[in-house]
């Protein structure tokens, strides 16, 4: 019984002195350098996170049938059946037309949660090429630092046309926040 506490607590100091001696390792091979450690990195800090991404097509041909159909009340379940960042996943595939309609059969709260887990790219899509009005409204439900994030590196003649529909006082907050 001693002798196999004895084993299992030398198998740990093993453990970490296999673990300590990586680390060391990994040291000594960039030369001792920590920002050299830091270069080790570069490439991937590059490379954008929607890079990574893949398009999850399990409901993608169930969608665009609902869409088809207009079946308000399954496109409705759909968004309030996961996790906003799942059903953003899942709307990869969609074009950014029919994510837009699929957004408009979820209530506001949920809608901006999905809009938020789109990558970059397709939210600036989606912000440049529909009706001002309706992208506004989507704009308002968004939380300040959210929106003034999502606003950078859209055409600024279309945020200027999204600013003017923004209440007074979001407008000037948008405006306070992206200086």
């Amino acid at each position: 019984d001693r002798g196999a506490s004895r084993g299992f607590v030398v198998s740990c100091w093993l453990l970490v002195v296999g673990c300590w001696l990586l680390v060391v390792g990994c040291w000594l091979l960039v030369g001792g350098d920590r920002e050299n450690l830091a270069s080790l990195r570069p490439a991937a800090r590059k490379i954008p996170h929607s890079a990574f991404r893949m398009v999850n097509t399990l409901f993608l041909q169930e969608l665009r049938e609902m869409l088809a159909e207009h079946n308000s009340e399954d496109l409705r379940e759909f968004c309030l059946a996961l996790h906003p960042s799942r059903i953003a996943e899942f709307m990869d595939g969609l074009t950014a037309d029919e994510a837009r309609q699929e957004l408009r059969h979820a209530d506001a709260d949920t809608r901006v949660q999905i809009f938020e887990y789109f990558t970059h790219d397709r939210q600036k899509e989606i912000i440049e090429t529909h009706d001002r009005q309706e992208v506004a409204a989507l704009v308002l439900d968004i939380a300040s630092d959210e929106r003034v994030d999502i606003l950078a590196g859209i055409d600024e003649a279309v945020v200027a046309e999204l600013l003017q529909r923004l209440p007074a006082e979001e407008r000037r907050d948008v405006l306070r926040l992206s200086q």
